[in-house]
């Protein structure tokens, strides 16, 4: 579980990256 947050915070920070 702790894993599959840690890529979701990984994949929101990639997407906030694009979006700036």
């Amino acid at each position: 579980v702790l894993g599959a947050l840690i890529a979701l915070l990984e994949l929101i920070r990639f997407l906030l990256q694009l979006l700036n």
